[in-house]
């Protein structure tokens, strides 16, 4: 049987109005196994002719549980990423300077209503307990970035006042 796979990724990106191809943020946002996942459910999402539902293979695999849900609203929304990556030293100090990959974090977060500038210090801090870690899979770090708020309360006035027991507003004296 002939994958749809590169039909169906194209047809959903504009659909949805993605830039990059999901398949790449698939695998940047869970890894290559749920990349492969993904393009699992897509295909049979477009060998199917389902156009939709809750009983279509894409939504089967998006709800199949917290995880997977997650991962998929990274895939095809806004986010910001940061790729860490440690290479060896020795290595690539002698010739033929080989850059041996020793380990790779990659963080995604959601864009809406944060700036690039405010985001990669939350992830870096959050993320830095699995810099050099071997990871079985992804794992869902959920903290918020904590913005300083400044409140100035100026010189309080009287706009109006009221004068009698009839509720009617007066003239303040002072004006």
């Amino acid at each position: 049987m002939k994958s749809l796979l590169p039909f169906s990724l194209a047809t959903l990106a504009v659909t949805l109005g993605i830039t990059a191809a999901p398949a790449a943020r698939a695998q940047l946002v869970g890894g290559k196994q749920f990349a492969a996942s993904l393009a699992q459910a897509l295909n049979d999402q477009a060998l199917s002719g389902n156009r939709g539902g809750f009983s279509s293979p894409f939504e089967r695999f998006r709800n199949r549980d917290d995880m997977t849900r997650t991962l998929v609203e990274q895939v095809f929304d806004d986010c910001y990423y940061v790729v860490v990556s440690s290479y060896d030293e020795k290595a690539y100090a002698r010739p033929p300077h080989e850059k041996k990959l020793l380990w790779r974090t990659k963080m995604s977060t959601a864009a809406q209503g944060v700036s690039l500038a405010q985001t990669i210090p939350g992830l870096l801090e959050n993320g830095s307990w699995y810099f050099g870690r071997d990871m079985s899979g992804p794992e869902i770090v959920t903290k918020r970035v904590m913005r300083e708020g400044k409140v100035e309360i100026g010189e309080a006035t009287v706009r109006e006042y009221i004068t009698d027991t009839t509720g009617q507003p007066g003239k303040n004296p002072k004006q």
